[in-house]
Order: C-alpha cells, then structure tokens, then sequence
C-alpha cells in the first residue's frame, strides 16, 4: 500500500469545527487505498489524543512549536510586527525552516509516495518534497475570496495574509493536484488555470424525528467565527422581528455563541444560548427548521449538508447555498433580503407540506450527491 503524509493547521479528532470534520471525514474514507502519516502544527497536548485517528493514522507527529510566533500568545514583538508588515500566507513566519528541515527528515526515513498540504497557509511545505512524491493542496477554500468577505464585516485584518490573489494561485500551481471543497471554487481554479478536482464532505443521510410538539424554535447551527456572528446578528436585527410578528412564539437557537453574542441579545426572549454540545446532533434534534442566513461566506457550508444529512428542514441564502447543487432543493426563494428570507422561515414554520418538501430534497442532495463514493472516488483513483 502506498504511503500518504498529510500536513494538517491542525489535529482532527475531536471535531471542534468544520475543518476538522472536513480532514477526519476525508482520513476514513481513503484508508483503504493508503497509509496515512499525519504531521500536525497543533500543540502536542500532554498525551496524544489519537481517539479514532489511532484506528486511522499509521503515525502522528506534532510539530514543535515552543517559540514559533505561530504559537497562540506569541510575543508582543511578533504581534506588532504583523500589525505593521502583514506577512504574505507562504512567509516563513507561518513555516519556520526548521520545520521544514523536520518534515525532509521524516520524508527520508518514511519515503512518501504522495503528500497532501491542508490549506495553502501551509503551501511552504511543498518545498520540502522531491519531484517524485505527488503533491496536492486540499485548499478548503478560496482564501483571497474569504479575506474580502471579512474585510465586508470589517474583519480585514484576520486574513490579511491572502490579500494576494494571484499569489495564491501561482502556489496551486507548485502542486501536482489542488482540491476544492465547492463547486464555486472549482470553477474558480479552473479560470484561474488549475485542474483541480471536486472533493466536498460526505455524508450519510441520519434523519432525526420531527419535533413533537412543535413549539417554533430555529436553530442557527454555529455560534463562533466573524462570518457566523455575522449571520446571527442579521437574523436578530432584521429577520426575527420579521418572522416573530407572523409568530410570536418563533425563537432562535444557538449553541456556544460568544460572548458578544450573548451580551448583545441577554435581554430578548427569542435568543436562546445553547451551552458547548459534544455532539451537534443533540443541537439539531432541538430545532423545527434550521436557518443559515450568511451574507458573507466562502468555501464549503457544511452546516448546510449537516442539516439536510439530520433530515431538518433548512432556509438558506445564496451565500450559504454556494457552491452546493442547489436546483433540486425545494426552497422556494433563497434571498439575502430580510423580508423574504422571514416569509421563507414562516411558511416553513406554518405549513406541514412545506416542511416535507424541503426535508425531503435536502435528503436526496445528501443521497446523490455526497455519498462518500461519489464525493471520494476519483481522490482515491488519483493516490492509489
């Protein structure tokens, strides 16, 4: 069997996040065609927590990073200098050389056929490689599309480092294969010159049970990260009043949110804060419909697939809806536009057959489209 080292921000077990679900979704499902080897920029913790990764990973290392300006509460010295002089993605900054010096001396005892780069933050890592390991870059997103959806919610600053579009691009080229995560960031490598291939998440339908009785609650399924808090924000200020004069009783569910969430809504009866839930799906089982009122957003929404997998009937906006094959989706209109995002959420909350209709193709897009054969077939093909 051939071996596969993957070059991973961070460690995948537990899923905390949609990156992390993103990376263990993707070990399970090609380790049967690979051995994989895991090289991880997470702070070692005091004992390894290999969880199901032990069943998964043929070794883990985790890079050493005491000193790094990588390291969370780094100096104040580094902090100021990325303020003035924000570092490009591929700086050393983000790779320090002696880590690439640590990652040749694994390759040379390991002997890698392929190696797999998670998000080009990590990019510098393909320098260590020779031409004869396959290289690839699982991209996770359009990063210089990200950085201009945050400088929207005025959030500019935390991606500045991919303010450089065609920097991006020009090292998706250094890589003998670039995944995208959507079918908008597919056809935007594919403009952009690459060839790339379409590996979202997957799925397999797990539908909850409606809620009985059903009391009006609508979960917004993330309550952390400036895009989310954007979202939540929109759907208070200007959609739940929208919806609460149609029904009083409508509240808005959200586990975990932060701090400035709470205290910005502490005093309204519609805003729900759902403690930290080990397993989403106890947050979902909660909810009558799911709402993922983004305005900004780039990537994969895997809240979105999530929803439809745990069979909740789920409104969207076109920006939660990007990149996902949205023309069989039984939502009648999917608009930013407050008022008719509100009509959506009360028709579904109103109408028994609205709701089965939405549950139903949100069911089948999980079915047809993100069944981990048909989402990791070609992966598979490419790195046996």
């Amino acid at each position: 069997m051939k071996k596969l080292l993957i070059v991973s921000p961070i460690y995948p077990f537990p899923e905390k996040c949609g990156l992390s679900r993103r990376i263990s979704d993707m070990c399970r499902n090609i380790t049967d065609v690979v051995e994989i080897h895991f090289f991880t920029f997470s702070d070692a913790p005091g004992k390894v927590p290999l969880l199901d990764g032990g069943k998964i990973f043929k070794k883990v290392t985790f890079a050493d990073l005491q000193g790094s300006p990588m390291m969370p509460g780094n100096s104040l010295c580094h902090r100021i200098r990325r303020a003035v002089c924000p570092p490009h993605f591929d700086s050393s900054y983000y790779v320090p050389d002696r880590l690439l010096h640590r990652l040749k001396e694994i390759h040379r005892s390991e002997k890698f056929d392929s190696c797999m780069i998670v998000t080009p933050n990590l990019a510098r890592c393909l320098m260590t490689f020779p031409v004869e390991v396959f290289k690839i870059i699982d991209t996770i997103d359009v990063w210089s599309q990200r950085a201009s959806d945050f400088k929207k919610i005025r959030q500019g600053a935390l991606l500045s480092q991919f303010r450089d579009s065609s920097r991006e691009i020009d090292w998706l080229k250094k890589a003998d294969l670039v995944i995208a995560i959507s079918l908008w960031d597919f056809d935007y490598f594919c403009c952009n010159g690459l060839s790339p291939i379409h590996v979202p998440v997957s799925f397999m339908p797990s539908p909850l049970p409606a809620k009985s009785p059903s009391v009006s609650d609508i979960l917004y399924p993330a309550g952390r990260g400036p895009t989310n808090t954007d979202a939540i924000r929109f759907m208070m200020d200007d959609i739940m009043p929208i919806v609460r004069h149609a029904v009083p009783e409508a509240r808005l569910l959200v586990p975990n949110p932060d701090q400035e969430l709470k205290d910005a809504y502490a005093g309204r009866d519609d805003f729900v804060s759902l403690p930290f839930l080990e397993n989403i799906r106890d947050a979902y089982s909660m909810a009558d419909l799911v709402a993922v009122p983004l305005r900004v957003g780039s990537g994969l929404k895997i809240k979105v697939l999530e929803s439809f997998a745990f069979g909740k009937p789920t409104i969207v906006s076109p920006a939660a809806a990007q990149g996902i094959p949205m023309d069989s989706y039984a939502q009648n209109k999917i608009s930013a536009n407050p008022e008719e995002f509100a009509s959506e959420v009360v028709d579904t909350l109103s109408c028994v057959e609205y709701r089965r209709q939405l549950i139903e193709s949100g069911l089948d897009i999980i079915k047809t489209l993100y069944n981990p054969e048909k989402v990791y077939g070609e992966l598979k093909n490419r790195l046996s």
